[in-house]
């Protein structure tokens, strides 16, 4: 009996799905640092499929899973997780555009999951060379690849064309579609506030204000490489595929038609400025585009929306199914294959490994918070004795005061960091 990835998808957990998610969104904001602390919450990069890690020469997924010539490789944005894909629909439970290019096109489609915290460009190299190994391990003669990417996971596949492009991978040569969702091309106005916000912390002259600055650039390195996308990168697009293009926008046209005009000045100046309200349009299409490639802008759909919505697949579809035809190889369902064991909550990691990380991640918060309190306090309390001593009369008396202060407090201070210190010991031993 061969059953579909759909069928598959609809027996896993739902607890599953709610810790991967928790633990995918802290790989976006400090995966750097979590790869850095070698943490057992990294996510190591890998193709999933089903529900279930795939792991080419070794396993497909489930044993009656049904595999073609033809790949679809999906790749979500920054914090996600492939579930990003799923249709929010309760009617539409469990489905993606992954599977029903599967239904309708004779796809097989596999799910790139990685750690979005991590240097764009990096993770673009790691994919290429990831899906290297996928096609020279596949079962199958492969006759095309189409690549889908989300937002982060747009700039990935840019990444991955120039290396493999580079290297010579033949996956290049089965390459036939390249699909941008609501990518950053030339970066993301939310990340150049977060950076300005920064910088104008970092210049202020009162300490107890600035050190925030600290907090706020400790955001991973993939974050940060949204503020400009891959526009200061030389990548070019792979020439020897087309390339496709989707936009989305805060408001629809619809909407704005029917406000006052005030109203609709607004939702025109809220749409150039921030687009789907992470991306605008000339940064979804970018100048580097190449001449001959296809452009679609959907009104109305917010950026994760991109992600799982109709409109969004009835413009994909159409774009496929220009180009399809004759039909698609299917493994005999005899072939042999094996289906992983989920262990728990987070899927390829075991309870202690959880544990560890969460401690270690502990331990750093709270060493991280201490030194923030110690040093607003400090400030805070040099400016005031700062003025106090420079009266002589009350000077004589501030000066032993605020030594005294300082006495009592840095121990306290120093105790709380210990602790933090301890558990992030016990999260590494």
């Amino acid at each position: 009996m061969v059953i579909s990835d759909e069928e598959i998808m609809a027996k896993s957990s739902p607890w599953v799905h709610r810790g991967q998610k928790g633990r995918a969104i802290l790989n976006g904001v400090m995966g750097d640092y979590l790869l850095k602390q070698k943490n057992p919450l990294m996510i190591n990069m890998g193709f999933y499929a089903a529900g279930q890690r795939v792991e080419p020469g070794h396993c497909w997924g489930h044993p009656e899973r049904r595999l073609t010539s033809r790949l679809v490789i999906l790749l979500h944005g920054l914090t996600n997780l492939e579930t990003v894909w799923d249709f929010p629909d309760p009617g539409s439970a469990g489905d993606n555009y992954g599977l029903r290019l599967q239904r309708e096109h004779g796809f097989t489609p596999f799910y790139l999951r990685y750690n979005s915290g991590l240097p764009v460009v990096a993770n673009g190299e790691a994919f290429a060379r990831q899906l290297a190994n996928l096609v020279e391990n596949y079962p199958l003669e492969i006759d095309e690849i189409v690549l889908v990417g989300f937002s982060m996971g747009g700039l990935l596949m840019r990444s991955a064309q120039s290396y493999a492009e580079a290297q010579g991978h033949d996956w290049l040569n089965y390459l036939s579609d390249c699909f941008y969702l609501g990518t950053p091309h030339e970066g993301s106005p939310v990340e150049r506030a977060g950076h300005y916000a920064s910088w104008v912390l970092r210049r202020t002259p009162r300490e107890y204000v600035s050190h925030w600055a600290d907090w706020a650039d400790f955001r991973s390195r993939g974050i940060q490489d949204l503020r400009h996308g891959l526009a200061h990168h030389k990548l070019d697009f792979y020439p020897g595929c087309r390339h496709s293009f989707i936009s989305g926008s805060i408001k629809s046209d619809s909407a704005m038609k029917s406000a006052s005009g005030s109203g609709r000045v607004l939702s025109r100046l809220l749409n150039r400025m921030l687009g789907d309200s992470m991306v605008q349009t000339s940064s979804a299409y970018p100048a580097s585009a190449p001449p001959e490639s296809r452009f679609a802008h959907l009104d109305g759909v917010r950026h994760v929306p991109l992600a799982n919505s109709d409109r969004v697949y009835q413009q994909l579809e159409s774009w496929v199914a220009e180009h399809r035809e004759g039909g698609c190889q299917r493994l005999d369902p005899g072939a042999e294959a094996r289906l992983p064991a989920v262990r728990n909550l987070v899927g390829d990691l075991s309870t202690a490994d959880v544990l560890a990380g969460s401690l270690a991640l502990a331990g750093e918060g709270v060493c991280r918070t201490v030194d923030a309190v110690e040093t607003m306090h400090l400030s805070i309390s040099r400016e005031s004795y700062r003025v106090l001593n420079a009266i002589p009369v009350i000077g004589a008396v501030s000066a032993p005061i605020e030594q005294a202060q300082r006495s009592i407090s840095s121990p306290i201070y120093q105790a709380l960091r210990g602790g933090g210190h301890l558990l992030r010991w016990i999260g590494k031993s």
